[in-house]
């Protein structure tokens, strides 16, 4: 995580200072507004943008599973997510359910 915010903080080894943009993907509208504020106020010249779906954690918890629909749309929030400015490496990512 430290690693995580400190690219957030101070970019790559090779990027010159820019505003860098945080997607926050959710299942839940619980955490959005908190988080965001954290991270404005941790990271100030961080851009924060939210995408949410709701029915995401409802429809893994009724089939018990993730399958390959849910998959899909996770990838497709990823790409949304870079399409909004949002760039990560895999040591970058976290996601939770």
């Amino acid at each position: 995580m430290n690693r995580f915010l400190d690219n957030l903080r101070y970019g790559g080894r090779n990027e010159i200072k820019k505003k860098k943009t945080l997607v926050l993907i959710y299942n839940s509208m619980v955490l959005m507004n908190q988080l965001k504020e954290i991270f404005q106020e941790v990271i100030p010249h961080l851009e924060v943008i939210n995408l949410m779906d709701e029915s995401l954690l409802r429809d893994i918890m009724n089939l018990g599973n993730v399958n390959q629909k849910m998959v899909k749309r996770i990838c497709f929030y990823t790409m949304a997510a870079e399409e909004l400015g949002a760039r990560c490496s895999i040591d970058d990512l976290f996601l939770t359910f």
